[in-house]
């Protein structure tokens, strides 16, 4: 008798499988399935430059050197929340107090975290005082498009979607996305030993368990995945 390899029983195996047929569903309903194509972004992630912590947009210019022994006093001339449209209007030696991922004022170009000055959130309103200067124009800023630029693969063809993926779509603005139809599965288990779970058993019978084994793997309950969404970025100092 001639033994066959795994590899080779795989092979044939695979060689009688016919790809099932594409359909898209919105995201809602997309857990577990298999992407037949591409999900790209939608959009600029970030949409716009942004600020990355809580703190103050300045002007570079104004805070370089600042330090605990030489620290230099803005004044505070507006407030951007997260989800603020407002753009406020700054000159040198003024701020304004901004949130994390609230849209970057068009005259600053860093952002001077709380934890940087001497006032912190409690002192705010009124003039924020800096007493550790940024390393670099830009810091704690997000760029436009750091992360993902409209067009990008966000997430190839292939993956599975999990939470991270599923995520990354909603991320940048994919409401739905196109998934090979889930396939139809039976599950046939046997052998004189076997018994349902919780069945009073007699010598030489056990418990089935390879069935509710191969229907979850089948119905999707082995694993959601954790990789393949493909954003740029990382830390923003």
């Amino acid at each position: 008798m001639v033994m066959r390899t795994v590899a080779e029983h795989r092979a044939e195996i695979l060689g009688a499988v016919t790809p099932v047929d594409a359909v898209e569903v919105p995201l809602r309903e997309a857990g577990g399935r298999t992407l037949a194509a591409d999900v790209t972004a939608a959009m600029d992630l970030p949409l716009w430059d942004n600020s990355a912590m809580d703190g103050f947009a300045v002007r570079f210019a104004d805070v370089d050197g600042a330090s605990s022994d030489s620290p230099v006093s803005l004044r505070v001339v507006g407030d951007v929340p997260a989800g603020s449209s407002l753009d406020p209007r700054f000159g040198s030696g003024e701020a304004v107090r901004i949130m994390t991922g609230a849209p970057l004022p068009a005259a600053a170009d860093t952002v001077v975290p709380f934890e940087a000055t001497t006032g912190g959130l409690a002192d705010s309103l009124r003039v924020a005082t800096i007493a550790r200067g940024p390393r670099a124009r830009g810091a704690h800023v997000r760029r436009r498009a750091d992360d993902a630029s409209t067009g990008d693969v966000v997430i190839a063809a292939g993956e599975r979607l999990g939470a991270w993926q599923l995520a990354a779509a909603s991320a940048v603005g994919v409401p739905a996305v196109r998934v090979t139809r889930a396939p139809r599965v039976a599950v046939f288990s046997t052998g004189d030993e076997l018994r349902p779970p919780g069945t009073p058993l007699l010598r030489g019978q056990i418990p089935e368990s390879n069935a509710t084994l191969l229907a979850g793997l089948g119905g999707g309950g082995g694993g959601g995945g954790g990789g393949g969404a493909r954003m740029r970025g990382g830390p923003h100092t």
